[in-house]
């Protein structure tokens, strides 16, 4: 039997982290099925990784005020106030770019909208306020943030909210008993060259939607902030450095195999990182979507030509041990801009009788920086 491991990069974001800023990024390999296929022919074979990366998220309230006038009447005395939660990290693209949406958050329903009895049809409105300053050159859309190449957007229904003087009224407003009540997003936006190193995005106040009642006086309807305390930490992860990584598995025979459990070929790879961010604490942590029951970091064969029979790839971390799917592994802090991380694969006999051909196997891993 004989085969080839090939470990396959493709980049996928996630989030990890509260509270002190943990970075996590991930980019992805994959082992064999979606990403080529290596072949084996009476042996066995795997290929690709696929690096994830996370990222969790918190949030806070903030509150406007909303006031009554000859023009407008309301209902209630404040306005709306509408918190984002942003995740603890978020992961900047590898692939240089200057330009276009970052991050998008899920959509948001405004907590206590004002509701009005009876309002006009033009009303001034738009956002003002912002924390930041006024709209980014060449889109009225586009607010800056405290980081120089990263700006904002506010969308309500995938529209993007205009500067004050510049919305159209909402159709609502004018309505007996109506509400500003539809869901907001914040998208975040490359607008610049992103520099080398990790940033941080504060949180709190964004912007607010003021609206010109009666009388000439401002209100604001709705007030916009990122949730939590301290800052969002925006990442630069490690790049992967080959892709794919191709581990070849020797050959081996059936006879090499003594009965289920059994072992053969283990083959030490790695995987190499380069641009890491140096002194972060570093964790990876392996899944797969085809575990072999009542065993430890053995994946199923999923071969779909001539697959071998009785037999899986198993992991090992750098001490040799199987690897815990879902487990992350502490590898330390990271030393320097290069990081060789050291796995081993082998094949593992996982019924009573083992029958050559191909193997297929495919796993995940996440790294997590802190």
């Amino acid at each position: 039997m004989k085969t080839r491991l090939d470990v396959h990069s493709t980049i996928v974001r996630m989030c990890q982290r509260f509270a002190q800023p943990t970075r996590t990024a991930s980019q992805g390999h994959a082992m064999n099925p979606a990403a080529g296929s290596n072949r084996t022919e009476a042996f066995l074979r795997i290929r690709h990784f696929v690096l994830a990366a996370m990222a969790l998220t918190a949030m806070v309230v903030a509150g406007p005020v909303f006031a009554d006038n000859n023009t407008c009447s309301s209902n209630s005395k404040s306005g709306g106030t509408v918190t984002f939660t942003l995740p603890s990290e978020i992961v900047v693209p590898q692939n240089g770019a200057t330009s276009g949406p970052l991050w998008t958050s899920p959509a948001v329903m405004p907590v206590n909208s004002p509701s009005f009895s009876s309002c006009g049809t033009n009303v001034p409105n738009g956002l003002e306020n912002a924390t930041w300053g006024g709209t980014s050159a060449g889109d009225n859309t586009l607010y800056p943030t405290s980081v120089p190449w990263l700006s904002y957007r506010i969308l309500q229904s995938g529209n993007a909210l205009l500067p004050f003087g510049s919305q159209p009224s909402p159709s609502s407003v004018g309505a007996i008993n109506a509400q500003i009540s539809s869901p907001f997003q914040l998208q975040l936006v490359i607008t610049g060259t992103i520099p080398s190193g990790n940033q941080t995005l504060p949180t709190g106040q964004l912007v607010r939607w003021d609206f010109t009642l009666g009388g000439g006086a401002i209100f604001a309807v709705d007030t916009f902030s990122i949730g939590g305390s301290g800052a969002i930490n925006i990442i630069q992860p490690c790049v992967i450095a080959i892709d794919p990584t191709t581990v070849t598995l020797p050959t081996v025979t059936t006879s090499a195999f003594a009965g289920a459990g059994s072992t053969a070929g283990t083959t030490p790879f790695q995987i190499n990182l380069t641009n890491c961010p140096t002194g972060d604490q570093l964790s990876i942590t392996l899944t797969t979507s085809n575990p072999q029951t009542g065993t430890t970091g053995v994946i199923q064969n999923t071969a779909a030509t001539s697959p071998a029979a009785g037999v899986g790839v198993q992991l090992l971390d750098g001490a040799g041990k199987p690897i815990s799917f879902g487990s992350a592994i502490p590898e330390g802090p990271i030393p320097g801009a290069t990081v060789n991380l050291p796995f081993a694969a082998r094949y593992y006999q996982t019924d009573a009788a083992v029958t050559g051909g191909m193997v297929t196997a495919v796993a995940t891993y996440t790294l997590t920086y802190q």
